[in-house]
Parts: C-alpha cells; structure tokens; sequence
C-alpha cells in the first residue's frame, strides 16, 4: 500500500493512501482520504491531472470505535481512479476542506506499467476468469521461535461455492496453530488492471519454526466449485431462449510453497534464556516483606510485552530448601493475538513459607529473552528481596509446608464450618408465636400482600405506556421472529433476516425507528444512551459479520448453527444489560 504520511491538524487527523503502488495502464484503483475524529466528511478540491482520471461519485463510510472508555470515529472517502500515462508518475497534492477550514494531502508515488507487462513485484495483468488461491507469510526472514503469520487468500471473479480442505500443509520444522479470527471468510472487493476481483481468506495458520535453517512449507489444496458457461443451441421455448446455460464445475486449488530462512539462537546462549523471542518488560512483586515463622508469602513476576508466549518458560525458582519451603508456581496468561504476534502478559505466582527466623534473602534473579527486531539478547535482572522474619506461638502457628495452595484454601475452608455453638432448644411451655422466626413469618406475609398490589400497579403503568411495553417486549419478539427462520434458507438470506431481527430489537430498546437505525445511527445512539462498551463492541463486530454474510457472492456458505448461537448470545446480553 502507497500511504502518504499522516497529518495532524488541531484534535484531527488526516492521511490519503492508495491500495497499491504499482498498477496496469487504464487500470482503476482507490485512493483513500480518511479523518479521524472530524465531525463531518471533507469536501474535495481535485486539480487537473494529466496521469489519472476521476471515474465515478466517492463512496463514503464513518466507523466508531471504543479504546480505553475513549471513542473516537472516523470518516473515509474513498475515489476511483484510473491510470491514463505510464511511468513514474504522482498523485499529486489535493486540496480539500472541512467546516470551513482548508487542507491538503501529500502526494504520493506510484508506477503505471503496461498492460500485459510484469511490475517489479511479480504481478501480472489479470484477465475475467482469474482463481487463485495464494499464502501470504508476514515476514520469511525469522529467528528460531519467532512466530509468523500465513493467510490462505481465494481472489476470483467468478462465482465459487463449497470450498472444503483437501490437503493440509506438513509444517516440519514448525509448532503452528490455527486462528479463527472474525474475517475468516469474509469477502472484499478490489480493482486490479480494470476488473473487480472478490477475495477471501479462508485460513490463517501461525508457525513457530523450532529448528534453523531454510525451512519449506508445502502448498495448501482445496476443493471448490466454480459456475461456468456453457453454449447451447437455442430453444423454440418462449421459457428458454438463452444461448448459454450455467453449470457448476469441480475444481482444485492449489497454493504456493513457502520457503522460510530461519535463524539459529545467538551463541553462546545466556543460562537465563528459555526459549522468548520478541520485545518485553519485567517487574516483580512481593506480598509483605515482615512474616512470622510459618505463615506464607507471595512472591510474583510478570513478563509483559509481545512475542511467542506460548513457546517459553521461566527459570525455577530456586531457594535454600533449609531456609524455604516453595511451592509450584501459578501461571496467569493474559495475552491476545494482534496482527502476527501475541501481545499482553504472563504472571508467575510462587508461594513461599519461610523456615527460619530472622533475615532471609530471596536471591536475585535473571530473565533474557532474543530481542525479534536487533536479535540480540536481552537479559533482565529482578533484584533480591529481604525478609524478615519473626517468632510465633507454636500453639497458634499453622504450618503450611508440604501444603500447596489450593490445599491451604481447602484447609481454610473447612476450619470455617466447624460450628462452635449448641442447638438452640425451646423450654417447656415457651410461647413461639412471640419468638422471632414467628414474627418473621408474619412480615413476609404482609410484604408478599403489599408487594402483588406493587406489582399490579407496575403492570397498568406497563401497559399505559407504549415506550415502556414496547421495550419490554422487544426480547420475546425478536426470540420469536429468530425461531421463526428457515434455517434451510441460503445463507445470505438468513444473514439478512438476523440483521433486520436485531435492528428491529435496538429500536424497540431505543425506541426509534429501526428504519433509519443504520450501523453509524446505532453506535452513535449506544454512545450516548451509555450502553457498556464492550457490549457496543460485540454488537458492532456482530453487525459486520452479518453483513459479510448479506454481501457474500452466490452460494457462498457460513457456520449457520454458530451464527445462530451467536445471535441468541447477543440478544442474552443486551436485554441483560438493558439500558433507559
């Protein structure tokens, strides 16, 4: 991608970018002006350009997003344009303004081959019956277990359905993993030397190579059916006179080999290092640093950052056995997968019974890990920590070892349900109706009277107002109307009733029309009615996916008893969440 440098501009942002830099003669392709946090769309000032040609009205979109409890939007505006002149050539700077106020955009570069020519990265000039099924690595220069990334892309322009696996690559060499991220199957639009073309990636694979050297990676092979035309003699049928009849032809699609130059480990290799590669931070923690004899302390690290933490440990942590008694540690993970490498942290928590009295140490310790951007190590040192320790009664003094933690939980658990009192028993001839649990009878009595009357008067006043009985029946409804689908239906047309099913709901919740309730209209409605952000962010994410679903070419087909699920979760959490 071609990306101008970004602009800042007061509290706004700006940047052009296009989708590619390198295109065909007369080919068309997008150029993108997009603003962050500015509060309407600019308006375009294009100049006269002897290279490119404006084809067509821009296509407008807004997003919102939510980061930190801060939300922030953004507006795009995309052009189409059309190559008119080979040769290095710019787009040039382009004027524009918003509220009144004048900008302009930074040129950029790019190359316009001719049609029929190789560009320097290996593309060529497609035709109206391109398939291809491409893998596309993140990075092929890596260090032993540094993780990357492999997209399986379909890009065609013809109509395709079925897709299913045929043959696995045989990852020799490689830990990996499968993702099932939220664009797995969702299909997107390009222009490329004219012709639209429809892609999707089908598969996304990690790889954590565990040896060095040049390290193959075997094609992926799917199975697909593709619509084609055939000619026909044409009928006397008034029904059938088309001389072409579609038909649905089996294919098999096949990816490229990758070849992947892995790095051996630095040598010589630190005693400390246990196998992390990528960029990270370490502190320590300890619970207090005064404990009497017996009683336990705890003592964490946690290792924050990005890299493969799913690959690497941490050293033992190893204490004088006549001083301590140490426990096996436990691991926290918190860390999520961004782009092509995990980021977040992992949290080691040993608990530890000192032995003795008087000062102990808790030696220092040390932690490397193979910095992925300098490939060299990275040692970090966690200082030693002091303790002191006082005498206890030995008569009131629990001694934990030999004990693991959750045993000193359920120790502590069980010591709480010895009861330490007699059964109360009534005297002879006591009088309990003027005891408490009588009298507590009767005010439970009394309360469920007055609280049906409540109750009663809730409901007329439910009924009396129709914003409140329209709200309150928005669950039941949309629930309805869901089971009401056929789930034998395509799958677009099933992603299209779920979409007006759960815009009719937000409407009915935020009593406006569902008519006018778009995606921008209903973040910006949440947003100000105060719904949680994280329910604001699986509803939108949610949204996208149904319209993948919606806009998805003929025959293509998604995870139905999933999508269900998913919608009857998010219902679940909104009405539990319900919002004035």
């Amino acid at each position: 991608m071609g990306l101008a440098a970004v602009v800042h501009s007061d509290q706004m942002t700006f940047s052009a970018s296009i989708e590619r830099n390198e295109v065909f003669l007369r080919e068309q392709f997008t150029y993108m002006i997009e603003l962050n946090n500015a509060s309407n769309f600019p308006q375009v000032h294009w100049p006269k350009m002897e290279a490119f040609t404006v084809a067509g009205r821009p296509s407008q979109s807004s997003n919102y997003s939510i980061v930190n409890g801060r939300t922030s939007s953004t507006k795009s505006l995309a052009f189409t344009l059309i190559a008119m002149k080979t040769g290095d050539v710019k787009i040039p700077s382009i004027p524009f303004s918003v509220d009144g106020k004048n900008y302009v955009t930074k040129p950029i570069d790019i190359t316009v081959y001719e049609r029929g020519a190789t560009s320097k990265k290996g593309t060529k000039a497609i035709n109206q019956n391109h398939l291809a099924l491409r893998a596309i690595p993140s990075k092929t220069n890596l260090i032993m277990g540094e993780s990357v990334v492999v997209d399986y892309v379909i890009e065609t322009t013809k109509d395709i359905r079925s897709p299913f696996l045929e043959s696995e690559p045989k990852p020799t060499g490689f830990l990996y993993e499968q993702r099932d991220d939220k664009d797995m199957g969702v299909w997107r639009n390009e222009i490329r030397d004219g012709i639209r073309i429809k892609k999707a990636t089908i598969m996304r694979m990690v790889y954590t190579p565990t040896q060095g050297g040049a390290l193959t990676l075997d094609p992926l092979e799917i199975g697909l059916q593709v619509l084609t035309q055939q000619q026909t003699r044409r009928s006397n049928s008034l029904f059938n006179n088309s001389l072409f009849s579609n038909n649905w032809r089996r294919m098999t699609l096949s990816s490229d080999k990758l070849v992947f130059h892995v790095i051996n480990p630095p040598e010589p290799r630190p005693d400390s290092f246990e196998g992390a590669v990528g960029e990270f931070a370490i502190r320590h923690t300890i619970s207090t640093q005064s404990i009497a004899k017996g009683e336990s302390i705890s003592y964490k690290i946690r290792i924050s950052g990005s890299g493969n933490f799913k690959q690497f440990q941490f050293p033992e942590l190893k204490l004088d056995p006549n001083k301590f008694d140490v426990f096996e540690p436990e691991k926290k993970d918190a860390f999520q997968f961004v782009k092509d490498t995990y980021t977040g942290y992992r949290e080691y928590v040993w608990l530890i019974v000192p032995r003795k009295e008087g000062e102990l140490t808790i030696p220092q310790l040390y932690w490397s890990f193979i910095n992925a951007r300098t490939e060299q190590y990275v040692t970090k040192k966690i200082p030693a920590a002091k303790i002191i320790v006082t005498a206890k009664d030995d008569a009131t003094a629990l001694y934990s070892a030999g004990y693991r933690r959750e045993e000193i939980q359920k120790l502590n658990d069980d010591i709480r349900f010895i009861q330490s009192s007699t059964h109360f028993w009534h005297k002879k001839g006591h009088a309990i109706y003027v005891s408490i649990p009588y009298l507590s009878l009767w005010i439970i009595g009394l309360i469920g009277i007055f609280g049906s009357f409540g109750a009663k008067r809730y409901r007329m006043h439910i009924d009396a107002n129709p914003i409140s009985r329209r709200k309150k029946q928005a669950y039941s409804k949309a629930k309805s109307l869901l089971n009401k689908i056929n789930k034998n239906e395509d799958y677009d047309i099933q992603t299209s009733k779920i979409h007006s099913i759960l815009l009719d709901y937000l409407g009915d919740i935020f009593n406006v029309s569902s008519q006018s309730l778009e995606f921008d209209a209903m973040i910006q409605i949440a947003v100000e009615r105060k719904m949680p952000e994280n329910n604001i962010q699986l509803v939108s994410d949610f949204i996208r996916t149904l319209n993948a679903g919606r806009f998805a070419p003929n025959g293509f087909s998604g995870d139905v008893s999933k999508l269900y699920d998913e919608t009857y979760a998010i219902l679940d959490m909104l009405e539990k969440g319900k919002i004035s």
